[in-house]
């Protein structure tokens, strides 16, 4: 198969995943919660729950609350946008498996569109992409990172970088994102190529 035909294979199960979502999409209302943080910040008040009380800290995904105080600073509706972010991100978790897939299979990169297809047809991760919560953001970005540190592992030296980066940002998003870090570089450290 060409890679012009893969690509638009590929194009099509992103389009699939981006229905299975609009389908499925429903903002859950533990979103609200990060959606409070995040106008309070936007106004300049803060990570407060409260307008003029103390700092709290009652969110346990600090990424998405600044990029939802963001889309709030923007003028946009943080229940439309917020949603929209996640199904992006659930866009990248597809393209990343493909390309760690990819990486997988080798020659044959045909194959590497199942899995891609799996995902896109997953029903939890459709309706976590939509609900307006961070699940799927952080299931990119652990994505990615499992995806560089299999590359640093295999011998490419400048995909530490990247490893490194993704896993930060996972750690900002969800605190276990340090554990997963921390066991994802283990293991690329431990089994190395030079």
């Amino acid at each position: 198969m060409t890679t012009r035909r893969r690509t638009l294979i590929l194009i099509v199960i992103a389009g699939v995943f981006v229905a299975h979502c609009l389908y499925l999409s429903v903002v859950a209302e533990d979103a609200f919660i990060s959606l409070r943080f995040a106008q309070h910040l936007a106004a300049g008040q803060g990570l407060v729950w409260n307008a003029g009380d103390a700092p709290v800290e009652g969110y346990t995904n600090f990424l998405w609350v600044l990029l939802c105080a963001g889309l709030i600073a923007a003028g946009l509706d943080p229940v439309v946008w917020a949603p929209v972010l996640g199904i992006v991100a659930g866009v990248l978790v597809v393209v990343w498996t493909w390309r760690y897939a990819r990486d997988v299979y080798g020659q044959d990169a045909t194959a590497a569109l199942v899995p891609c297809a799996l995902v896109a047809v997953s029903g939890p991760v459709a309706v976590w992409a939509s609900s307006g919560m961070e699940t799927v953001l952080f299931a990119w970005l652990v994505t990615a990172t499992c995806f560089h540190a299999a590359r640093y592992a295999a011998g490419r030296r400048t995909d530490a970088w990247a490893a490194a980066a993704f896993a930060v940002a996972a750690t900002l998003t969800r605190p276990e994102g340090l554990l997963v870090a921390v066991i994802l570089m283990a293991l690329a450290l431990a089994t190395r190529r030079s």
